[in-house]
């Protein structure tokens, strides 16, 4: 794939590995529209964010270590996130097809997870692709993303909130013969959005045992959140979110003072042996002396 890195779409190549963490929904992207991408760079924009080759560099079992490395080094393996998170906040919705067939393809790594917040950022034009996707036969992760996508298109954008609404009742109308786990995401969604008018629907799915309950909670649980104001479900989100990050930054620091320990340690056992190696010189040349 040949891009004149001069161009706006062409730095994207040129970025490297982002900085925010893929799972973290709140973490403030760089504004990728200051660089000059419009509206006019969206087909290229959509081939650059789609490109398998560059996706999957440095994932090729076949290669050899100094082959690996190099891919690590090459900042353009990361341009297809840069260039997804610029069409979202392009609100180009012609991006949303083939963004959803990756969401499939790529499901397998870490950072497709922000697929969902592109969906989201590209807003109600977005809608009847997600709603027609969250209802076909896929993999459960892209359907469970679909679902986030729809719901929170609804929270962002309340002149759609009926749309969605409707959208994710008649979804859940099919609880019978649908995985308990997208009831769950269906249910999760309804809570967050406030439509206390499927209650009766949501209860029912629970009272057919058709609701993954490690995900939502119990009847009791989702119940006692449908008592809640909008306000106060934000907040208590709000806390859990937090508790979230914290945990992983913890997580994070340990990972990196183990790293900086392995380090010291090959560096000690370095000198370490080069120290005895010029004392066996010594060894050697007072030997010789004798």
């Amino acid at each position: 794939m040949l891009i004149d890195i001069t161009t706006p779409v062409g730095a994207l190549l040129t970025l490297g590995e982002p900085a925010e963490l893929p799972y973290l929904m709140n973490a403030v992207w760089p504004d990728y529209l200051s660089g000059g991408l419009t509206e006019a760079d969206i087909p290229a924009l959509i081939e650059l964010a789609t490109n398998d080759e560059l996706f999957w560099s440095g994932d090729n079992e076949d290669e050899t270590e100094q082959e690996a490395e190099s891919e690590d080094d090459n900042p353009s393996k990361w341009a297809p996130i840069h260039a997804w998170r610029a069409l979202g906040q392009l609100h180009a919705q012609a991006a949303v097809e083939p963004l959803l067939a990756k969401l499939i393809d790529w499901q397998d790594d870490d950072w497709t997870v922000e697929l969902e917040r592109v969906f989201a950022l590209i807003g109600p034009p977005a809608l009847p692709m997600l709603i027609r996707f969250a209802g076909e036969e896929h993999p459960e992760y892209p359907l469970t993303a679909s679902i986030w996508s729809i719901k929170q298109i609804g929270l962002e954008h309340p002149e759609s909130r009926d749309t969605v609404v409707a959208a994710l009742t008649a979804q859940l109308h099919r609880y019978p013969e649908q995985d308990e786990v997208i009831n769950a995401f269906l249910i999760s969604g309804l809570l967050d959005l406030d439509a206390r008018e499927t209650i009766p629907l949501v209860e029912a799915a629970f009272a057919a045992d058709r609701v993954d309950e490690s995900i939502c909670g119990d009847w009791d649980e989702v119940s006692d959140e449908f008592s809640l104001t909008r306000a106060e479900r934000k907040r208590r989100i709000n806390d859990q979110m937090a508790q979230f990050q914290l945990r992983e930054a913890s997580q994070r620091r340990v990972e990196a003072a183990e790293v900086k320990r392995q380090t010291l340690a090959i560096k000690r056992a370095a000198i370490s042996k080069k120290n005895k190696r010029k004392q066996a010189a010594r060894a050697r040349k007072q030997n010789r002396k004798r």
